[in-house]
């Protein structure tokens, strides 16, 4: 798990993102976010597992989403909406859930984000028992596999890669991304 804070103006908000896997719930929550939302007080996303270890990309989508939210520039009229726009660098609903959204699968990740400051921990404990999961933060492995996946996701070429300015095909990969979210606001 790692949380962050976004400030906008006066306010504080906390973002928590956590890996979770043998969620028996999942796919009913998915389909019935909106009343988790509630119980948790606060704008809550499932993504992908594959999307854990592009953290910097995670903290950006999120931050962009809330404060576009905040200044009503916004796509959507939800945050939890936005937050999945931003991070699947799409501006339709249907073509961000396709994407990025984890359907009949047992692990994925957790966005919470909350007015409110809360233990992390307590926050990682609540969506276990929720959503019914084994487990909760755990380290997600980085490996080709993985790389390969969030390619295909993206529609991310090798050429693409080979043509990012980065350390490692890592970094240049999490540049991939970035652009295909920074994108989303420039083009209508």
């Amino acid at each position: 798990m790692f949380s962050f804070t976004v400030k906008n103006g006066d306010k504080e908000y906390l973002v928590y993102i956590c890996p979770i896997k043998n969620c028996t719930k999942l796919d009913y929550y998915l389909d019935n976010i909106a009343e988790l939302e509630k119980e948790m007080e606060a704008s809550i996303v499932i993504v992908r597992k594959e999307l854990a270890p592009f953290k910097r990309f995670l903290q950006i989508a999120c931050t962009n989403a809330l404060n576009r939210f905040l200044s009503k520039k916004s796509i959507a009229k939800k945050l939890s909406i936005e937050i999945l726009l931003n991070i699947a660098g799409t501006r339709q609903i249907k073509d961000a859930i396709k994407r990025i959204v984890p359907v009949k699968e047992l692990e994925a990740l957790a966005i919470v984000i909350s007015p409110k400051k809360r233990d992390p921990l307590e926050v990682a404990k609540r969506l276990r028992d929720v959503l019914e999961c084994g487990e909760t933060c755990y380290e997600f492995r980085v490996d080709k596999l993985l790389f390969n996946k969030v390619m295909e996701i993206y529609s991310i070429s090798e050429e693409e890669i080979m043509c990012t300015y980065a350390s490692d095909i890592f970094e240049a990969l999490e540049k991939c991304l970035i652009s295909r979210m920074a994108m989303l606001y420039i083009t209508k």
